[in-house]
């Protein structure tokens, strides 16, 4: 009998499979024995509950029983060391946890035998700081803090079961559509998209998108406006 509950209890029984070497960002980071290792600063990151950096250092602790050691380490000193876990970490154990899900339970979060999905983006804002910069670079005036600096976020979620099966943060100047494109490319890797359903918003009319989907042998609806013709 499938049980959710259990599923996740085993999955998280293997965590030490995403506690490697290419998950860190400088080669001398977590080689010695600290107060906190790797695997316990990349648990502290997924324990969030968007508390103060003081009590979730505290709640952290004292949950995994390291609470004799909280006073000698700070919240700061917490968020320093956090920025050697590469973020890829996440995102390859989000695609593994889809992957197992969705493959071991074959009838899970089913309508009809078709994975139903929704596909939408935003823009969203971003810290003004220097790693953003790098990542997201919109021109020197951005140094002065006089502007904004914004991202989109495009994800393709599971309507019934709301997992997030794939999402991408990227520039502005990349498209819905393109996204969308590389959802569907990501997740033929992945899952049958064959027995998937997508459903896209006003936004998302595109002939490049209804042809790769129908390439791929996958489903799609897209809402028109009242007076789209096609």
């Amino acid at each position: 009998m499938y049980s959710y509950d259990r599923f996740v209890k085993d999955f998280f029984s293997l965590f030490d499979v995403f506690i490697s070497e290419k998950y860190v960002t400088e080669d001398n980071k977590f080689i010695r024995d600290r107060k906190m290792t790797q695997k316990e600063y990349t648990t502290f990151i997924l324990s969030q509950r968007s508390c103060t950096s003081y009590i979730e250092t505290i709640r952290f602790f004292f949950t995994i029983g390291l609470n004799k050691k909280f006073k000698t380490i700070s919240s700061q000193g917490i968020g320093k060391q956090r920025m050697f876990i590469d973020p890829k970490v996440f995102i390859d154990m989000n695609e593994s946890f889809i992957d197992q899900l969705y493959g071991k339970y074959s009838g899970f979060s089913k309508f009809k035998g078709y994975i139903v999905s929704a596909c939408d983006g935003s823009i969203i804002d971003l810290p003004n700081v220097t790693l953003t910069h790098e990542e997201f670079p919109v021109g020197d005036e951005n140094l002065l803090k006089e502007k904004r600096i914004r991202a989109r976020v495009s994800c393709l979620l599971d309507v019934h079961s709301k997992h997030i099966l794939t999402a991408k943060i990227v520039e502005t100047t990349i498209n819905e559509v393109d996204l969308a494109i590389e959802h569907l490319e990501n997740l033929k890797q992945r899952l049958n998209i064959t027995k998937l359903i997508t459903i896209y918003d006003r936004g998302y009319p595109s002939i490049e998108l209804m042809a790769k989907t129908i390439d791929l042998n996958s489903k799609f609806l897209i809402r028109l406006p009242k007076k789209k013709c096609i």
